[in-house]
């Protein structure tokens, strides 16, 4: 493994995605979660194996897609988004990838897999460039041409014969245009992202198909669209213990048991007044004011 997917594993002990909305209408922290203890001991056990790269926990991701792209790792963690890439970062045209569904962790059956944020980033406009913002709109709209149009094929493979050659009507990379249109423009504003690898209409066809295992029986977070001051303000702050804790136990460095200590310690730090405000703000959505 090029990466420990703690996720998914969490996934497979029905962990929720992010918070827990119960029956008679509270929310709850995945964090207290009982799967979650059990995923990490999980994970732990993989790392005490020897399953994971002895590097997993220091590298950086673009690593991580390396490592697996060339072969030296035969199992990594990541999202939709980077079908593509690895593709272009493969060492041999025999690279196949294949994505997994999720299982229970007790063998009985298919699990279900956590439904990704709506949305990647969120581009503002000052509300003093008053006199700039309508040729900033105006590059915003060119950046947000669909897909097929010249402008879409200019800004994701560059300038045929430079940046790639055309095999029918598929823009092909060329090694120049790999290291030239990787750009985060994206990050900015973008087309609805379309399943499209060029040259390769049978890889396409499998990101489709897993896509279509996977989302049917997803599980969204209940509070996506919502807002939480505290969350805004602090959220990565106390977090922060969370992903420390949690490498401590997957490293052997701490045992399982002190799960519990940090999840006390982020809900008196600022955990439980995110859940308060995402509460009232869940109820306020579910009554229309």
């Amino acid at each position: 493994l090029s990466y420990l997917p703690i996720d998914y594993i969490r996934q497979m002990y029905g962990v929720p995605n992010g918070w827990e909305l119960k029956d008679d209408g509270t929310l709850v922290s995945a964090y207290e979660h009982p799967g979650q203890k059990e995923a990490l001991e999980a994970g732990r056990a993989m790392v005490e194996a020897g399953l994971v790269n002895p590097d997993a926990f220091s590298a950086q991701w673009q690593e991580y897609k390396t490592w697996f792209a060339n072969g030296t790792t035969f199992y990594t963690y990541d999202s939709f988004s980077a079908w593509p890439e690895f593709y272009q970062l493969r060492a041999g045209e025999g690279f196949q990838l294949q994505a997994f569904t999720v299982p229970k962790a007790d063998g009985s059956g298919p699990g279900s897999s956590w439904i990704g944020s709506a949305t990647n980033s969120i581009t503002a406009l000052n509300k003093n460039s008053a006199d700039r913002a309508e040729t900033l709109l105006k590059v915003l709209n060119w950046m947000a041409a669909p897909f097929g149009t010249q402008e879409y094929i200019f800004r994701k493979y560059g300038v045929e014969g430079v940046d790639h050659t055309l095999e029918g009507t598929d823009p092909i990379l060329t090694d120049k245009g790999k290291s030239e249109v990787q750009l985060g423009l994206l990050y900015l504003t973008d087309a609805p992202w379309p399943i499209y690898l060029p040259g390769m209409p049978d890889e396409a066809q499998a990101q489709h198909d897993a896509q279509m295992a996977v989302v049917p029986s997803g599980v969204k977070n209940p509070v996506m669209g919502l807002y939480s001051e505290t969350n805004a303000q602090r959220g990565g702050q106390i977090g922060q213990d969370v992903g420390s804790t949690q490498n401590d136990i997957l490293q052997g460095r701490k045992p399982v048991s002190a799960w519990d200590d940090m999840v006390a310690k982020w809900k008196s730090d600022g955990g439980d007044k995110i859940r308060d405000e995402y509460q009232e703000a869940l109820e306020a959505a579910e009554s229309g004011s």
